[in-house]
């Protein structure tokens, strides 16, 4: 995923992406990453959204809200990590967004009203599904070439 999109988005680009397993996909994809969980954001665990829905999750006990990531100049929202394979129905934004953020109930009033669902194609020919929260060029233009998929 992290080196699928630094080949899409290179190091120079100005895209930032949000994640919850923030190793690998940040440090492969070389992007501007904001840590959905807060472990190496130092806001989100002060002012992100409590947690209710979560029984063990003493080690992420708040995540990033969409205010906080619209602050944040996110532009795409992967979260935790899911992939439509082929032959699969995409899924809604809604549908996305609550198994991105496990279940929780975020501030859905805060998604831009021009969020779209992209796919972005990885080599096994799943699409890692992304909310395309706040427009940039760089992505505009991959929409536009067709490599990436909106739903």
């Amino acid at each position: 995923m992290g080196k699928t999109l630094h080949e899409l988005f290179g190091s120079e680009s100005g895209v930032t992406i949000a994640v919850s397993p923030a190793g690998a996909i940040p440090y492969y994809s070389a992007l501007r990453t904001i840590d959905v969980l807060g472990l190496n954001d130092l806001e989100v665990p002060k002012q992100g959204l409590v947690r209710v829905n979560c029984r063990i999750c003493t080690a992420h006990p708040r995540v990033a809200t969409i205010n906080y990531l619209n602050q944040m100049g996110t532009n795409l929202l992967i979260a935790h990590p899911q992939l439509l394979r082929p032959g699969e129905k995409p899924p809604t934004v809604e549908d996305v967004l609550k198994r991105m953020y496990y279940l929780e109930e975020i501030d859905r009033e805060h998604l831009p009203k021009t969020a779209r669902l992209v796919g972005i194609a990885l080599p096994s020919g799943s699409k890692l599904l992304a909310v395309y929260l706040n427009p940039t060029p760089e992505v505009d233009a991959l929409i536009e070439r067709g490599q990436l998929h909106v739903f």
